[in-house]
């Protein structure tokens, strides 16, 4: 089993572009303009995913933005 923090830290750029709160942050946005409901992004504390986006109620983890209407 590989160690996710020694993994992180080999993360080609576009791999972190990818990961970062502001690709998040933009997701969010498309899918609220999309789905009609807010959205959250969320940090789950994971270093190979460390922001996901998804529902604002019920989110596990931290929300670090809700993004709305």
């Amino acid at each position: 089993m590989t160690d996710p923090l020694a993994a992180s830290a080999n993360l080609s750029p576009k791999r972190h572009d990818l990961c970062s709160r502001t690709h998040a942050q933009r997701l969010a946005g498309r899918l609220m303009d999309q789905l009609g409901r807010p959205m959250a992004v969320i940090h789950t504390g994971n270093p190979l995913q460390p922001f996901r986006v998804g529902k604002c109620d019920g989110a596990e983890g931290r929300v670090v933005v809700e993004v709305r209407s």
